[in-house]
């Protein structure tokens, strides 16, 4: 059976990016703030402020002897002038030319003490992407206890396996009456557990492998054939040895078992983790995405 919780994470990643897409702020929500940015950046006499600024904030290089002018990124480019930056550069303009604003204590007032529309998407966002985690949480906790679940599963039938069977060829060994029943339906639902391991490729082969080959799968004969004389009982001796090699077996039968257990409940959990770490890496490029298209949409 499949379970809800892997398709929870798995498809969490799309919600969260469309989510971020659609709280996208479109580019002229603004337009009054780039319009003082515009007059108080491109005014004559701060020309070398918003240089210099460019500089400090890396989105330029200056040009020696030239105050007013720079070259934009590293400083592979053309020389321009900071009206000619401010077109070609509108998001680095926009960015540093606020810094400049923010600085001289000369930032435009959003109006009214009201909220701005960028405050309001960034608040969106924020509940968007909290909304967001609280989903993966719950699949990821929904992920976890079903791991756990089949995790005891397992180590519960090893250990009824373990102890059925130990009694069997105690009982079978003196040759006391040793009824088989028991050990036949732990056996069996040990087998079931490790056939429930559906998870991590060879980890599923080794589990099915194991299922069966457990030791024990039928009822041990206190007789032998004897020739033409028929059956006649095992000795003493030949049962001890019998048990010794059984008993050996069924150790290195749970021990596998252990150790494949062991094996997938830290595979299970490296999986949750990768899943989570996929679903944040995928949060941040939707933010990565929406500012790009916020700065296309600035420089148009």
């Amino acid at each position: 059976m499949r379970h809800g919780g892997p398709r929870v994470v798995a498809g969490l990643p799309v919600a969260v990016t469309a989510l971020l897409l659609i709280c996208a702020p479109p580019a002229h929500t603004d337009s009054r703030e780039d319009d003082v940015h515009t007059v108080h950046c491109l005014a004559d006499d701060r020309h070398a402020e918003v240089v210099t600024a460019a500089v400090l904030l890396g989105t330029a290089t200056a040009v020696r002897g030239e105050p007013g002018q720079l070259r934009a990124g590293p400083g592979h480019g053309r020389e321009l002038t900071v009206g000619q930056w401010a077109e070609r550069h509108r998001p680095d303009f926009r960015r540093v030319c606020r810094a400049v604003m923010t600085a001289s204590g000369d930032a435009p007032d959003k109006g009214g003490g009201g909220e701005s529309p960028g405050a309001l998407t960034n608040g969106l966002l924020l509940a968007g992407v909290a909304a967001a985690f609280t989903v993966l949480g719950s699949g990821v906790e929904r992920g976890s206890a079903q791991r756990r679940q089949r995790a005891d599963t397992l180590s519960a039938a090893t250990h009824a396996y373990s102890y059925a069977a130990a009694l069997y060829l105690a009982d079978w060994e003196t040759g006391a009456a040793a009824p088989y029943d028991e050990l036949g339906r732990a056996r069996a639902e040990l087998a079931t557990a490790l056939r429930g391991i559906r998870d991590g490729g060879s980890r599923r082969r080794r589990a099915v492998a194991l299922a069966e080959s457990l030791p024990l799968p039928d009822e041990l004969p206190t007789r032998v054939r004897a020739g033409a004389g028929g059956f006649v009982r095992r000795t003493a001796r030949d049962m001890g040895e019998e048990a010794v090699r059984r008993r050996r077996a069924l150790a290195d039968a749970v021990a596998r078992v252990e150790q494949l257990h062991a094996s997938f409940l830290g595979w299970q959990a490296r999986r949750a983790g990768r899943a989570a770490t996929r679903a944040w890496s995928r949060v941040g490029v939707s933010r990565s995405r929406r500012g790009n298209l916020t700065g296309e949409e600035d420089g148009r």
